[in-house]
């Protein structure tokens, strides 16, 4: 009897013991998993281009995932780790500006929501846009899902970024009840916008 009493005790902390170390690396794994998803998909349809068995096309992927990483702006606030890639840095579009948004959760369906009535563009020219976006699913459903959210690359006439560009930012209101969650580049990744 005492036996079944200790082995319960141990069970029941072992649990509180897990259950405490799980809220607290939540945060970290939310964008861990928004990062890997990423670099999972992107090298997945990389490879499927390239070859599999190649190792210089390997070398050269990973170079390129890197380099996209380098222009991946990340938010982990509430239960939605988000993460998004501004893609004209990295491939050529002449028509719009381009940002794939990347959504990872354990608690919350991310398919029924319209992005584009969340999102807004700013620059430091004070240039505000909330409307104009267009949101595409790409993949994924229920907890995980990326897709593409795009804006024409003029507002009023006159080009969004230009070369003295500063900074632009995409905010994303209201997902997940967070006011705001704000991702930026600024002006040393924007110098590799092809204007």
């Amino acid at each position: 009897m005492k036996k079944l009493i200790y082995l319960g005790l141990v069970v029941i902390l072992v649990v509180l013991i897990g259950s405490i170390m799980f809220k607290g690396r939540y945060k970290e794994d939310n964008e861990k998993e928004v990062k890997g998803e990423y670099e999972q998909g992107s090298s997945t349809s990389t490879r499927a281009n390239k070859g599999e068995d190649n190792r210089e096309d390997e070398s050269n992927l990973s170079q390129n995932e890197r380099e996209k990483d380098t222009y991946i702006r990340y938010d982990s606030q509430g239960s939605i780790g988000a993460g998004i890639l501004f893609l004209n840095l990295v491939e050529e579009n002449k028509e719009n500006l381009t940002f794939e948004l990347m959504l990872n959760t354990h608690s919350v369906n991310l398919d029924d929501i319209d992005y584009a009535n969340l999102v807004s563009l700013t620059t430091d020219k004070e240039i505000v846009i909330s409307d104009g976006f267009r949101w595409e699913k790409t993949e994924g459903g229920g907890h995980h899902i990326s897709g593409y959210l795009e804006i024409p690359r003029k507002y009023e006439g006159t080009n969004i970024i230009d070369d003295s560009t500063k900074f632009i930012e995409i905010e994303i209101r209201g997902l997940d009840n967070i006011e705001s969650r704000k991702f930026r580049w600024e002006q040393d990744v924007l110098k590799f916008f092809n204007y």
